[in-house]
Parts: C-alpha cells; sequence; structure tokens
C-alpha cells in the first residue's frame, strides 16, 4: 500500500486531465477493492460508532478543527473500546500503522503530526483530564555542515568574509557600497546565499565594463 499511495500521490489529475472528483472516487474504489479480495488487511475502524465517551468529548471540544482532526482517533479509539482518557503514545502508533497499511492516505505523517497537535491542544484543558502524547517530527537530519568539521583556514576566510559585509574598514579598496543588516552580518548565516546579488552589483561598480 505504501507504494502505491507514494504512486497516486505523484499524480496530478488535472495534468492528466481528470477531474479531481473522479481521481478521488478511483482511490476510493481501489481501496475497496482491497478490501473485498481479501489482498491487504483493511484495519481502520473509521466507520465505527463514537462510544458515549467519545461523543461527550468531541461536545465538550470548541471549534470545527478538533472535532475533524480528531475524528478519525476518536472511530478507531471507539472500536478498540478506549477512552479518551486512556489514549497514549502506544494507541496513535497503532491508528497510524492502520492508517498506512488499510488506506491511501496521502501524507499519512501530516496525518500523524496535525493529530497529535490538536490532541495536546485540547489535552490543556484540566478538565478533560486527557494525557498529551508525542508530536512526531519528520524533519530530514540537518544538511550544514559542522563548523569544527571544516579546516581552520576556512573559517578565517568566513570571518573575513563577514568583516567584509560589515564594513569593519569603509577605507578599504574593495569595501562594500554599505553594510549589511548585522542580522544577516553574522555567524551562522548565509549572507553569500542572500547576498549573491548585492556582491554582483557592488563588483559592477568597481569595476565598469568600458565600451
Amino acid at each position: 500500500m505504501d507504494t502505491i499511495r507514494d504512486g497516486l500521490r505523484s499524480v496530478n489529475p488535472i495534468a492528466i486531465g481528470m477531474p479531481p472528483k473522479r481521481f478521488a472516487n478511483i482511490r476510493s474504489d481501489f481501496v475497496a477493492a482491497v478490501k473485498a479480495s481479501g489482498l491487504a488487511p483493511m484495519k481502520i475502524e473509521s466507520k465505527a460508532a463514537l462510544s458515549p465517551e467519545w461523543r461527550q468529548l468531541f461536545a465538550r471540544l470548541s471549534g470545527r478543527r478538533a472535532s475533524l482532526g480528531l475524528s478519525r482517533l476518536g472511530h478507531y479509539a471507539s472500536a478498540k473500546g478506549i477512552q479518551p482518557e486512556g489514549v497514549n503514545d502506544e494507541i496513535i502508533d497503532g491508528l497510524m500503522a492502520a492508517v498506512r497499511e488499510g488506506s491511501l492516505h496521502q501524507n499519512p505523517k501530516a496525518l500523524h503530526r496535525q493529530m497529535t497537535l490538536i490532541w495536546n491542544e485540547a489535552a490543556r484543558d484540566p478538565e478533560l483530564s486527557l494525557k498529551p502524547v508525542t508530536v512526531p517530527s519528520f524533519r530530514g537530519p540537518p544538511k550544514r555542515v559542522d563548523l569544527s568539521l571544516l579546516p581552520r583556514s576556512f573559517v578565517e576566510d568566513r570571518d573575513s568574509y563577514l568583516s567584509w559585509c560589515a564594513v569593519t574598514d569603509p577605507f578599504a579598496m574593495d569595501a562594500r557600497s554599505r553594510p549589511l543588516a548585522a542580522r544577516t552580518a553574522k555567524p551562522g548565516s548565509n549572507p553569500c546565499r542572500r547576498n549573491g546579488l548585492g556582491q554582483k552589483r557592488d563588483k559592477a561598480r568597481r569595476h565598469p565594463i568600458s565600451r
């Protein structure tokens, strides 16, 4: 299901001349066919009726966002006989495993994160007696290289460049026309990327093209 979900996610129905509604119907029909064939386990209890405890919780929650964001969790927990006070990370993980195995949800990671954020918002109300859950982070590893891994000469060149950006010596032959903002010209920022165009303009002023 993961492979099929990823493939369908890359399809733009409008680009292939298909109305989005029809594409959604095809996805739904496919899931129904898989469920009927028994080729893959379909464990989503999204059609289960809400238990009285969950109906009471939704009645106390304010806003459409909470009702929609926690609806899937409410039906799943009701089918499992789990009351709102019993929801924890294990229950959330079980629901998300069922979503991945038994549905073609376009973005399970976004669903997981959004659902836990909304749940924790509700858990801030002490009268509801809800336990907060872990909000997952699906960010990849940082792409920046740790400064300690770079040679000393590179660090010195960086410091010299930042000094040039700050125009510490306005009378230098290659001084900028004006300094960069303090927030930009500091270690950890990327003035090389942000101000490449400005550098080109400065160089053009210092070295005009002769005709």
